[in-house]
């Protein structure tokens, strides 16, 4: 399978050994050098095979398997070794995350259970072994585009439109402690992408720029093309 012009969306891995992306029309697998080994493409007659819609986010399990974020169809479960796909979420399959068909971003925690993000929904924890899944409400906006786990335990999830909201868990309850905006002296309410520093601090981008904050200070650098960037 030649791999086509295409949207990479998502990139995951090791499985196995083997590496995948994500892209608008099924999900790719690589062997370690490279090597494409198989395309997987909706195919509404495979009961077991990848569900429609992009793939939008990747996540290892740490065993044999890989979470998959799609943009039409939820989340699901792929097993490396038997090739096959599990929904787990995604039109009414699991009633508790209305909504919560396209899924943006997935974080694994270390329990077990999995974070999904979508673009409507909101923040859910999911549990793979009971397959539920618990919507996180008090969220400054609906359409969640990252997540990130703090060496803290905290829990940050960078949205579309509010900004960054600070959670922390509070006797086995999640509760957002705070959202960092605009007001704040980020460049922009709607956050693209997030990556921690060595330094804790968050490194924002949005389409206006890159955003800086220090969680601890509450300092705020912002890196625009009239400053070099």
């Amino acid at each position: 399978h030649r791999m086509r012009e295409s949207g990479v969306l998502s990139l995951g891995g090791p499985v196995d050994g083997r590496l995948y992306a994500g892209t608008n029309h099924g999900l790719y697998e690589f062997s370690a050098d490279g090597t494409q080994m198989a395309l997987f493409e909706h195919q509404p007659e495979l009961p077991s095979g990848i569900g429609p819609g992009y793939v939008t986010a990747l996540l290892a399990d740490g065993q044999n398997g890989l979470w998959l974020g799609m943009g039409g169809s939820g989340l699901q479960y792929f097993e490396a070794r038997s090739q096959t796909f599990t929904p787990f979420s995604g039109a009414g399959a699991v009633p508790d995350m209305p909504g919560g068909e396209f899924v943006t971003a997935l974080l694994a925690d270390r329990d077990g259970s999995v974070w999904v993000g979508s673009r409507t929904a909101g923040l859910s924890r999911c549990d793979p072994g009971s397959r539920a899944c618990v919507p996180v409400g008090g969220l400054s906006h609906p359409h969640v585009t990252a997540l990130h786990r703090d060496r803290a335990d905290g829990l940050w999830v960078a949205t579309n439109g509010g900004g960054l909201n600070q959670l922390e868990l509070e006797s086995g309850q999640v509760v957002v402690q705070r959202a960092w905006t605009q007001t704040d002296g980020l460049l922009d309410d709607r956050l693209q992408a997030m990556v921690a520093d060595l330094d804790d601090s968050l490194w924002l981008s949005s389409r206006q720029g890159l955003s800086r904050l220090q969680p601890a200070t509450g300092r705020v650098e912002n890196f625009v093309p009239d400053t070099g960037l």
